[in-house]
């Protein structure tokens, strides 16, 4: 594996755990393509491909519950696949009752998508579950795809990763404070909290200091201005000796 830091939801007893992360995903996208280009018409096929998916995510997985929290996003794909028997009216009719009725040809496109959507995203949650999110980054750069997509994608997991820790930090000020969920209208509060955590993540995107030499040391200061007490995120990268990368991140308070 590309560098020695495992992040704490990695499953490090999975034997795939050690592989590059530029072969666990040509892997995961030949599994993605194969099924993409073949059909539930085809049983023999498409049955070998999904064994081929299902050994290749128990594997990963270090339990079915991580597999489950993390299959939630499938539910409109699910909601959608169920009323295509019922609109797509092409093939054999068959009827339930009375006029109610259902076609063949839509149980074979409701199979397909809820078969391949459980699949796709099934074979994501397991490349994450032994590859890092910075590690898929440096798989996908060895790989040599478009460096503008690497660094958009680069950028996208960093912002997505400090606004989720800072989105928990606020839920838990605002439980320090006697807020506790127990409805589904208690959600405006928390959706507000996390749409000004947006704002807030905009107006603090900015970088404020980088160096490569491990002798600098930051004043606290931005374009010459002294910074108010904040929070600040930092990511730390070393390369070390025999091409491999060590990745760090935190926060740190700046107090006046």
């Amino acid at each position: 594996m590309s560098g020695d830091h495992i992040q704490s939801h990695l499953n490090t007893e999975s034997p795939l755990i050690e592989i590059e992360p530029a072969q666990k995903i040509i892997s995961v996208l030949i599994l993605a393509l194969s099924l993409a280009f073949n059909d539930i018409r085809n049983p023999l096929k498409f049955n070998l491909i999904l064994i081929c998916i299902i050994c290749f995510v128990f594997v990963s997985i270090p339990s079915i519950n991580y597999l489950l929290r993390r299959m939630y996003v499938i539910i409109p794909f699910i909601l959608f696949a169920f009323l295509l028997p019922f609109i797509s009216k092409s093939g054999t009719t068959i009827y339930l009752y009375k006029d109610i009725a259902i076609y063949q040809n839509g149980l074979f496109e409701m199979s397909n998508i809820l078969l391949k959507s459980i699949a796709g995203v099934s074979m994501a949650v397991a490349l994450s579950a032994t590859t890092s999110q910075f590690d898929i980054v440096r798989g996908l750069e060895k790989l040599k795809l478009p460096k503008i997509f690497v660094a958009i994608l680069s950028f996208a997991l960093r912002y997505i990763s400090v606004y989720i820790s800072e989105f928990k930090r606020v839920k838990l000020s605002m439980k320090s404070r006697g807020f506790n969920s127990k409805s589904l209208t208690d959600s405006v509060a928390i959706a507000y909290a996390g749409s000004a955590m947006l704002i807030r993540g905009f107006e603090r995107g900015e970088k404020v200091y980088s160096s490569d030499n491990v002798n600098d040391k930051w004043d606290g200061c931005f374009k010459d201005v002294l910074l108010s007490t904040q929070i600040f995120d930092y990511y730390l990268e070393i390369e070390c000796i025999g091409e491999k990368s060590l990745f760090e991140k935190g926060n740190i308070t700046l107090i006046r």
